[in-house]
């Protein structure tokens, strides 16, 4: 009983040689704010309440001008602090801008924080294909001309729901949906976990913020110097009244905040401000050097527009790799780590902490997979099934009664969770949706192919309804 397994496994991880491309983006520590990462005892940062601390639900104080700052920073009228992770923030955007049963809509790659946010609010979801770019097999972002096309339809939807960047780096027509849906009076709501660093170089992909966003969430612990859960909520314009982002968050979030996370939150800020054009500007460097010189094709390696070049997805498929098998190589035998693995893809992070010897390492690792013999089965073709029919809104088959069958005979019953692969964290099934034999089929190959799936337990059982 006096083991401690979690923390054994921790330190061995943290204390292991080796070279990330992955979250956070302080990488490993080398990359915090000095006065972050040479206090020399952190234990004592960890703090409460305490007088001239502020306090995060109700603040007035430190907190209120941290937030003020960040808010500035990245163009917005109001920012919240999040010690909750992004989800926190995401949840909050739904539950602010929508009521029980009204309509919203939403990309089908969207995370699955979104689906939860749906269960939360009781909001409807109009569901929407992204593009679909066929040679990667990956969905990228949103048209104006589909939003434009589902309003048309759904001319009650009373948000639009967008994701800049994707996972993959895709941002989308952020500033032409904007405009779409403030055409029809109705908010954009943007997950923009993974753009906290775009504001801070031109050569970088535009803020969402700055395309015209209502709400935007940033998870600055992917790509910004801050820790782990620690994220931002944005606010601009009137179409979303800010006492309700207030009272959603004051819902949502812990009552005993972790000073440290939001301490971490201001460092990161500052931080960039005073140095995030010059690190972004060496990391723009190295990211366009590698993608000209590593073995695989490299997303948007072409110039392509629309694509964070920060972010490098490799297919490793066209050389006979899965991605999972390929990500476990490279730990193995070139002690590098990747942000996360696909059927056929591995997704690198280069972030501000990141050296000249770390890209020569992913290089050099690289070129070394390309030249080895792959392990396990060539990886097939994952095209994306139908969207389901669905049957009850996320909400309503959240609360009604479950019980847990075999995916394999689900077919034709009603899921009564999301289900999908994670990373990316994309559902494939959400609450009330009907279970088709494609999505069944789909899930099957994914985990052949390695992949970890969210919703489906040890035995192969899935949640549905009891309809």
């Amino acid at each position: 009983m006096e083991t401690t397994p979690l923390w054994d496994a921790l330190r061995a991880v943290a204390l292991a040689s080796g070279t990330g491309f992955h979250t956070p983006g302080h990488n490993g520590g080398a990359g915090l704010p000095p006065a972050l990462k040479h206090w020399p005892d952190w234990g004592r940062l960890d703090l409460t309440e305490l007088a001239g601390l502020d306090n995060l639900h109700a603040p007035t104080g430190v907190i209120a001008h941290a937030q003020r700052l960040a808010a500035a920073v990245w163009g917005a009228e109001r920012s919240w602090f999040l010690v909750n992770g992004a989800t926190a923030g995401i949840q909050a955007m739904l539950l602010a801008a929508l009521g029980q049963g009204q309509k919203v809509l939403v990309p089908r790659n969207c995370h699955q924080s979104i689906v939860h946010a749906l269960v939360l609010s009781g909001a409807v979801p109009v569901f929407v294909q992204p593009v679909w770019d066929r040679r990667w097999q990956l969905a990228h972002g949103l048209t104006a001309t589909t939003v434009e096309a589902a309003l048309a339809v759904h001319p009650d939807i009373r948000a639009v729901v967008a994701v800049h960047p994707t996972y993959f780096g895709a941002v989308g027509e952020t500033r032409a949906i904007a405009r779409v849906a403030h055409a029809k009076g109705i908010a954009l709501l943007v997950d923009a976990a993974h753009g906290a660093h775009l504001r801070f170089h031109p050569d970088l992909p535009e803020c969402a913020l700055a395309a015209g966003a209502d709400l935007v969430v940033h998870s600055a612990h992917k790509t910004l110097p801050a820790l782990t859960q620690a994220a931002l909520l944005h606010q601009q314009g009137t179409l979303v009244d800010p006492a309700r982002v207030e009272m959603a968050l004051n819902l949502l979030q812990t009552t005993s905040p972790s000073y440290l996370l939001m301490a971490s939150l201001d460092l990161a800020r500052a931080h960039m401000v005073r140095h995030g054009r010059e690190q972004l500007g060496h990391i723009l460097e190295m990211a366009h050097r590698l993608r000209h010189k590593l073995p695989f094709a490299v997303l948007g390696g072409d110039g392509t527009p629309g694509f964070d070049p920060t972010r490098l997805v490799i297919d490793v498929g066209e050389k006979g790799w899965s991605g999972h098998a390929a990500e476990t190589w490279l730990e193995q035998n070139a002690q590098v780590r990747a942000e996360m693995a696909t059927h056929r893809h591995l997704v690198f992070i280069l972030n501000s902490a990141h050296t000249e010897f770390d890209g020569e390492q992913l290089q050099a690792s690289l070129l070394a997979l390309a030249t080895a013999q792959p392990t396990g089965a060539t990886p097939p073709d994952l095209l994306p099934p139908p969207l389901p029919e669905l049957r009850y809104s996320p909400r309503e088959a959240f609360g009604r009664s479950h019980r847990s069958v075999p995916l394999a005979a689900a077919a034709g019953l009603t899921s009564a969770a999301d289900v999908c692969t994670y990373p990316p964290g994309v559902p494939v099934l959400l609450p009330g949706e009907v279970v088709a034999a494609q999505s069944v089929e789909y899930l099957g190959a994914a985990i052949d192919t390695g992949a970890e799936t969210v919703g489906i337990d040890g035995r192969g059982h899935i949640r549905v309804t009891i309809d």
